[in-house]
């Protein structure tokens, strides 16, 4: 977990800027299974399309493998066919595949989920940073910690003028920040979530 950054250290990053934050779009089983946490810290880690976990079922070796989360939020497995695994934990998804092994092909399947690379969590930062890109998403990550990964503001940056981009229930909502104000404490750090998209204008002076 990301760590708030002092003043001093921001300010030493080129993340100096001023701001209030605006919306401006539309609105923001059984069975013997074992899991490994996804991700340090984050047991409840949700897989996502893109992710990737090995499965390793005892004594199956033609059973065991690297899965990788489809855009429809599901793998193929082995003899039972399309899982679905979008929005599960680790252990959710080997007590799913414990469930479905268990439906005639194994009497008593053990297995095990682990995470091998996370693609689903992820933020990016574009504009005028020294550089710009797309970051693993980290809970409590904020707007001062993502443009920090992205090594600070250019000297072309409009610092007032920040905006963040998110998609909620369909839709997609965006929001204006001024830093500055974040870092003298007279606005809130937004905290960002998985899929934002921050982008920092050029200054128009």
């Amino acid at each position: 977990m990301y760590k708030s950054f002092p003043l001093s250290v921001a300010l030493a990053l080129g993340v100096t800027a001023c701001g209030h934050l605006k919306p401006i779009g539309q609105a923001d089983r059984q069975g013997s299974a074992s899991a490994i946490a996804p991700a340090p810290g984050d047991p409840g880690f949700r897989f996502g399309a893109g992710d990737e976990f090995e499965v390793r079922v005892y004594r199956e070796p033609e059973l065991s493998g690297t899965y990788m989360v489809g855009s429809q939020g599901s793998i193929q497995f082995p003899l039972t066919g399309s899982l679905g695994v979008a929005g599960l934990t680790a252990e959710e998804i080997a007590l799913e595949i414990t469930r479905s092994l268990k439906e005639g092909y194994l009497r008593d399947p053990q297995v095990t989920v682990l995470l091998k690379d996370v693609q689903s969590r992820k933020v990016s930062v574009l504009g005028q940073v020294s550089k710009p890109g797309t970051f693993t998403y980290q809970e409590r990550l904020t707007i001062v910690e993502a443009v920090s990964l992205a090594g600070g503001l250019s000297k072309l940056a409009d610092r007032r003028r920040v905006k963040v981009t998110r998609q909620r229930d369909g839709q997609e909502q965006t929001f204006v920040l001024d830093l500055g104000r974040v870092l003298e404490g007279q606005a809130t750090n937004l905290v960002l979530r998985s899929g934002d998209v921050v982008f920092v204008p050029e200054s128009l002076f």
